[in-house]
């Protein structure tokens, strides 16, 4: 139990009043008379959509870089045997070893170009002699075709696999923008993650990312998005506990847009055994004079780092972790923590004064109808497009053009539900 109000840390301006108003049973496609007039709800979801592209032609990221340093450690190696080859290369150098010139795990194409560039120079400058004589300049002119039509390409072909990769873990050969992601029947296929915002089962608004953790990380664009296409922000978002992040709820706090977020213990927090459970740092009391936390056993954890973790995005978030001295002799450690070393928490207040908000609003009357409502809004797109339609695999490669395709398809959707409702 922490002590205070947890919403109270947000700065007045981020606090979003709940209304309360009648709780409906309604399964219905409208809430009027719950929500608030004017109200405009958007739900949004996600889902992966396979691309079309050869499940088994993948670049792992893993791959590439040991591929990567392997070839590095081969070049490097070449040419230090060129430099205890090669006097007269030793002496272009000074007192400059190929190891302060650069580490091989941080060599280039573009560096080992300039080396090779560097000791043909000396090796055409050197003057004539019998070849007995100068059995070095063979071996150094041998070293360098092996550098510059075997070594240097492959190098340059892993510089351009990081490059299409972009910071992601794979991507298919034949659809370079497809990330592998594990399917839910457990195959690892290429595919794309689509996020919609419906209201009444009409798609709004859809965003194409390359990444699994885009409900999290490609929200902010995928409403800035919805803005640029209606001209405003919605005033409720609805969306899974896949979306409750810190950078999500700021967001929406910024804009003020009713928080309607769940977080990934929302549904757990439901079940009384888990709210009373005496050993989640929830139940610790919090001094806030000393900035310290008692477990159920009076142990005291104190604070032992504060570190700030960027997102993807670039949004910076403040996690503080508090540690108990002494756990070795608790007769509740097995229940208390895992591992042997002492009891860890970590607290994020802001986050935890933004879930106490949603937490707040999705127990309410309204909260309570537009959970009800998510269901019935968002997923039958995703049940009419992949089952009625059969659509599971994208038809067209790279992401501008798949994005093309997604829009056709939404179109398409929008005209059925019209003409259902017409008729």
């Amino acid at each position: 139990m922490v002590i205070g109000d947890e919403q109270s840390r947000l700065p007045d301006h981020q606090q979003l009043p709940i209304q309360p108003t009648p709780r409906s049973h309604r399964s219905s496609l409208r809430l009027d008379g719950v929500l608030p007039p004017g109200s405009r709800l958007h739900c949004v979801d996600g889902t992966k959509l396979r691309a079309d592209s050869n499940k088994h032609k993948v670049v792992w990221a893993k791959n590439t870089k040991r591929y990567k340093q392997k070839v590095q450690q081969k070049i490097n190696d070449v040419l230090v045997e060129i430099e205890q080859a090669n006097a007269k290369e030793q002496e272009y150098y000074g007192d400059h070893n190929l190891e302060e010139l650069g580490e091989c795990s941080t060599l280039t194409s573009d560096d080992v170009k300039e080396q090779v560039q560097r000791l043909n120079d000396i090796l055409q400058q050197a003057p004539p002699a019998p070849k007995p004589a100068r059995p070095a300049g063979g071996r150094t002119a041998k070293a360098l075709t092996e550098i510059s039509t075997k070594l240097l390409p492959k190098l340059e072909y892993y510089e351009q696999q990081e490059k299409t990769l972009a910071g992601r873990n794979s991507y298919a050969k034949t659809d370079p923008a497809a990330t592998v992601f594990l399917s839910k029947d457990g195959q690892l296929l290429p595919s794309y993650n689509l996020l919609i915002g419906t209201q009444h089962q009409f798609l709004v608004n859809y965003s194409l990312h390359q990444r699994r953790a885009s409900e999290s990380d490609a929200f902010p664009a995928h409403l800035r998005r919805l803005h640029s296409l209606v001209g405003r922000h919605p005033a409720l978002v609805m969306g899974d506990s896949a979306f409750g992040s810190e950078e999500n709820y700021a967001l929406l706090s910024e804009h003020q847009i009713g928080n309607y977020l769940k977080y990934n213990t929302f549904h757990l927090e439901q079940k009384r055994k888990y709210r009373n459970n005496p050993y989640r740092k929830e139940n610790f009391l919090h001094d806030a004079a000393n900035d310290t936390y008692r477990c159920p056993q009076g142990g005291v954890l104190t604070l032992k780092q504060v570190r700030t973790v960027a997102s993807t995005n670039g949004y910076n978030s403040i996690a503080r972790s508090y540690q108990c001295s002494n756990c070795h002799d608790c007769p509740v450690a097995t229940q208390c923590k895992r591992g042997d070393g002492n009891r860890t928490i970590y607290v994020n207040p802001t986050l935890d004064a933004y879930r106490a908000q949603a937490r707040t609003n999705l127990n309410s009357d309204v909260g309570f109808a537009l959970r009800k409502q998510r269901g019935i809004d968002v997923e039958p797109p995703f049940g009419d497009i992949k089952f009625n339609q059969a659509y599971t695999r994208c038809r067209l490669r790279g992401q501008e053009k798949v994005n093309i395709e997604i829009g056709l398809l939404s179109i398409a959707h929008n005209i059925k539900k019209v003409a259902r409702w017409l008729n």
